[in-house]
Formats: structure tokens, C-alpha cells, sequence
């Protein structure tokens, strides 16, 4: 992932941490991955990577501090 925040998602490597992520949730639908970023429990929210062009993604932690990330792909596979 380069420096710049890449144009689709808006984000960049250093968005992610010193420690990225290891663990993706991709979600067709932005209010899904809102929910599982802000009230899946367990889950604690870290920060909001980006919520540009509606493709929203969220940094997470887990109770074993691993952290994750949960973004929307835009495709979801039920429409």
C-alpha cells in the first residue's frame, strides 16, 4: 500500500498502524460494516479509516488486542 491515501478508499498504510492488520471483514453494504464497527460486542472501534465514496472501512480491536479491519467492498451480493 503506498504512502499517498489511495484515491477509491482514501486511506493509506500509516492509517492502519505500526502493526496493520492481518484480518479483513468485507461487507457489500456500508451500514453493515457500520454496525459491526460501532456495535458488535466485543469489538471496540478504534477509529474510522474513511467513509469516502461510501466505501466506509473502520480499524478494530479484538479482546485479544489482534486488530482488524472492517470495510465495505460496495458489491453486495443480495441486490
Amino acid at each position: 500500500m503506498p504512502d499517498a491515501p489511495l484515491y477509491h478508499i482514501g486511506i493509506t498504510r500509516a492509517d492502519l498502524g505500526h502493526d496493520p492488520p492481518t484480518l479483513a471483514l468485507l461487507c457489500g453494504d456500508p451500514d453493515r460494516t457500520e454496525g459491526i464497527a460501532r456495535r458488535t460486542e466485543g469489538v471496540s472501534l478504534v477509529r474510522e479509516l474513511s467513509t469516502k465514496r461510501g466505501l466506509n472501512s473502520y480499524l478494530l480491536q479484538l479482546p485479544s488486542g489482534r486488530r482488524l479491519l472492517a470495510a465495505t467492498s460496495g458489491m453486495d451480493p443480495l441486490i
